[in-house]
């Protein structure tokens, strides 16, 4: 199995969403490859957004940028793309 990390940027639905440590949604990057090749035009990437808690009409919705990582998997290191980050976690 490939172990190289992959940085993916999430299309105008994800990037839209913002984060918080008490997210009312959840969000997935998924990726559709009919033919199973990353260079046919037919392959498309696109995010399946949900729910995890009732949101009231005008709310904000937020997603965990790094769902299920904890402080024992550097999560504020990890944060380094979106925000920044004091260098001594480095």
């Amino acid at each position: 199995m490939d172990q190289e990390p992959t940085f993916f940027i999430m299309d105008e639905v994800g990037s839209a969403i913002s984060h918080s440590e008490k997210p009312n949604t959840m969000l997935a990057p998924m990726i559709f490859s009919p033919n199973n090749a990353h260079d046919d035009d037919k392959t498309m990437t696109y995010s399946l957004l949900w729910a995890t808690e009732d949101v009231p009409k005008e709310k904000y919705l937020y997603r965990d940028y790094l769902n299920g990582l904890t402080e024992k998997e550097w999560r504020s290191a990890r944060y380094y793309p979106w925000f920044n980050v004091f260098p001594e976690y480095f």
